[in-house]
């Protein structure tokens, strides 16, 4: 056993509060919140066009009507195999979205912006419902039930081992 203290003891320390802040937001959020991040249907606008643009990848499906904004069908609502086909196989057919209004999302790697879509439909198919995708996105949340505890734990563990100066080399 080494007890210095130093770096890895400050270290350890910040990973703790980490552990138990973020752990405790985690569980708290599943709990009283699992709707977090989802918007209520009378807050969605529908907006429709043919497919011009398909992008599939690990985290979504990202595409374009006509000459509208990129629209982005996350992984998190479920079934984006199933979308990415749907819109690939659209041809001319009018697909239909709904979208929240003036919510442009960003992402900060690439800088490309786009806006989230909570339902699908290609033609007079429907390829995922509004339901079907809070229904995923309420379950998506659910890993806080099991996240928020380990970190808030594993925070206390780590503290304790800051504490009492034991750093295994």
């Amino acid at each position: 056993m080494n007890t210095r203290k130093g770096f890895v003891h400050y270290r350890n320390i910040g990973l703790s509060i980490f552990g138990v802040l973020f752990g405790a937001y985690f569980f708290i959020t599943a709990v009283f919140n699992p709707m977090n991040g989802f918007p209520e249907k009378a807050e969605l606008v529908e907006t429709a066009g043919e497919v011009t643009m398909v992008k599939g990848g690990k985290y979504g499906v990202k595409f374009k009507l006509n000459d509208g904004p990129v629209l982005d069908y996350p992984s998190k609502a479920n079934s984006h195999n199933t979308v990415q086909r749907a819109l690939k196989n659209a041809g001319s057919e009018t697909v239909k979205v709904l979208i929240k209004q003036n919510d442009i999302n960003k992402n900060h790697v690439t800088g490309q912006k786009f806006s989230t879509v909570y339902q699908v439909f290609v033609g007079n198919t429907q390829v995922r419902t509004y339901e079907q995708v809070k229904s995923a996105w309420v379950s998506d949340n659910k890993v806080g039930l099991f996240l928020g505890p380990f970190l808030f734990f594993a925070g206390i563990y780590i503290y304790r081992k800051a504490q009492k100066g034991i750093y295994d080399v």
